[in-house]
């Protein structure tokens, strides 16, 4: 964990919030850590669908050109079906992609620009702002000066901060 020397922001997560978070901040010159606990590239379903919103925030950074972006299809409606019938509602068109393609390509994309990538490595955030980062090789504790975590809603990194601890009712429909 060597490339932790010298970092100013430690980013927990490299999906799109944690990638983009970290390639913002070492546009902005700061030293930045990206760490993701899985395997990565990972296989993800959630989020296959990116907004024109997304797409049009990709497009002020600079990253719409990515092929898991640009070569993305199209979907235009969504079909609901109850009780043995179905209705076609049309949407704002949206670009379904591949998550696998587009988080790596995003954490590529940092990584070009400046950042440290190390995966298969957990992060842990103390009461004193100390980070635990553990990985099967290594593990150190670091203080950077700027804590991002965008380990999503099922994410470990703050469990041992109350205050940020998220209620996930697993009856629920909406996912």
């Amino acid at each position: 964990m060597n490339a932790l020397a010298g970092a100013d922001a430690l980013v927990i997560g490299a999906g799109p919030a944690g990638a983009l978070s970290a390639l913002v901040l070492a546009r902005a010159g700061v030293r930045t850590v990206l760490v993701e606990r899985a395997a990565f590239p990972r296989e993800k379903l959630c989020g296959g669908c990116l907004a024109p919103a997304g797409v049009q925030a990709l497009e002020r950074l600079g990253l719409a050109d990515i092929p898991a972006v640009r070569e993305a299809p199209m979907a235009d409606s969504i079909t609901l079906v109850s009780n043995g019938r179905s209705w076609r509602v049309p949407i704002e068109p949206y670009r379904v992609i591949n998550r696998r393609l587009f988080d790596a390509a995003l954490v590529e994309r940092a990584v070009i620009e400046g950042v440290t990538f190390i995966g298969q490595c957990r992060a842990e955030v103390h009461l004193d702002d100390a980070v635990r980062l553990t990985s099967a090789a290594d593990a150190a504790t670091v203080r950077p000066k700027v804590i991002v975590a965008a380990d999503g809603l099922k994410g470990s990194s703050l469990a041992r901060r109350p205050a940020f601890a998220a209620t996930i009712d697993e009856a629920s429909p909406v996912g």
